[in-house]
């Protein structure tokens, strides 16, 4: 636990938990956890939010995701600048943003976790979809990279399911995507082979 019980051997973990101050979630074989908004409340803290900073919500998790994924996009071809959190317009903030050396988008991506607002994956298709920008997103594991997958052809923003062989691996769920020509969903990477390629 590192840093959560640091200097705090009293700390238990379990009972923050169990009253909904702190969250705990595993992702690239690592533990995160979150201090929730009653945490914050009780600390007397609030959460940063903005361009470069945050998404209203966030977890650790997530923000884990949000960093392995602007790494990859900074290590594009085209790309000399990179931002997260980006306020692209009044209505649209996206996770990640590539930009070439004449400060033109060339790459968006969004970071996924599972959620139980189903219409969220729609909407950040969406977003994606109406730049002219690639569209990459990140997924903390297939079962997530799948679902999801599902709700997009299910809402018909791409034209066909990810099933069968091709579903048993990423690289297969990985080479179905790149070859549907979907706007707002170029290419897709998971968090674990991210954090093995940025963090060996």
């Amino acid at each position: 636990m590192g840093g959560l019980q640091e200097n705090r051997d009293d700390l238990d973990v379990d009972r923050l938990i169990d009253q909904n101050l702190l969250s705990k979630m595993s992702v690239c074989r690592r533990t995160y956890y979150t201090v929730l908004p009653a945490g914050r409340e009780l600390l007397g803290q609030k959460l940063e939010i903005g361009p470069g900073k945050g998404d209203i919500g966030e977890r650790t998790p997530h923000k884990v995701g949000v960093e392995l994924l602007r790494r990859w996009v900074q290590d594009q071809d085209n790309v000399t600048r990179v931002a997260t959190y980006v306020e692209y317009d009044a209505e649209t903030v996206f996770d990640v943003a590539g930009f070439d050396d004449s400060d033109t988008l060339v790459w968006v991506g969004e970071a996924e976790l599972p959620s139980n607002n189903r219409a969220a994956p729609i909407d950040d298709y969406e977003k994606m979809a109406a730049v002219d920008a690639k569209a990459v997103w990140a997924f903390n594991n297939r079962e997530t990279a799948l679902e999801i997958l599902d709700q997009l052809a299910e809402q018909d923003r791409i034209d066909q399911r990810v099933t069968g062989r091709d579903a048993r691996s990423f690289t297969s769920i990985r080479d179905v995507v790149d070859d549907l020509d979907a706007a707002g969903l170029t290419t897709l990477r998971s968090f674990n082979t991210l954090d093995k390629d940025y963090n060996p």
